[in-house]
């Protein structure tokens, strides 16, 4: 069903975006604000998706939320990156001022702004969609390589946090760089929970509060 989910909402989506590129008759900037608007969209889910996915694997979070809200959070908010990423890519191709290609927007390495912090975004967006089609088929493919793929996330969270700093025109603003601060903040403070405070849970997993 996630799948399905997927790509209904990137193909409404991109419709959108194409209508938008039709009604911009005076060759505006719509192309660049909706491009803007998909690639932040895309990197605060990105990010909560990975952070959701911490709450689950650390299964501690006394009095906020059960295991199984959590983790249907997660997937609901994995399952809409790649549809909003794609409205990324999908608005700089239409864009008549940035001149991008179908080959440039969806083959790292190649596109002619910025090439390298670009091509991060586009492997970013191909390493995502490989976790989630992994998640998807969970069944067919080793546990082993389904968890490896999994903490993977966290490279790829890294690759699109440098695209969107490297290449994003809002970077130089204050509060791009409070979403910025906030989101790897939360996300280091989750994943030190889970990796450096195991001994504190287990003790306070046994609390009346624990879900």
């Amino acid at each position: 069903m996630s799948w399905k989910l997927t790509v209904a909402l990137t193909g409404v989506l991109c419709a959108l975006v194409a209508w938008a590129r039709s009604a911009d008759v005076e060759g505006g900037t719509a192309m660049w604000d909706l491009s803007r608007a998909g690639g932040f969209t895309a990197y605060v889910l990105a990010w909560a998706a990975v952070f959701t996915g911490v709450g689950v694997d650390t299964r501690f979070h006394p009095g906020v939320v059960s295991q199984t809200v959590l983790y249907e959070a997660h997937r609901m908010l994995a399952t809409l990156v790649p549809g909003f990423a794609l409205v990324h890519a999908f608005a700089l191709l239409l864009d008549p001022w940035v001149g991008f290609s179908v080959w440039e927007v969806l083959v790292p390495f190649v596109a002619p702004f910025e090439r390298w912090w670009t091509g991060l975004g586009v492997l970013a967006l191909w390493a995502f969609v490989a976790v989630l089609v992994s998640t998807w088929g969970a069944g067919l493919i080793p546990f082993k390589v389904w968890r490896l793929l999994h903490y993977a996330t966290y490279l790829v969270f890294a690759l699109g946090l440098l695209h969107a700093i490297m290449t994003g025109s809002d970077t130089e603003h204050w509060p791009t760089h409070l979403l910025y601060s906030a989101t790897v903040g939360a996300l280091l403070g989750a994943v030190f929970v889970r990796l450096i405070a195991n001994r504190w849970i287990a003790e306070n997993r046994k609390a009346p509060g624990y879900h």
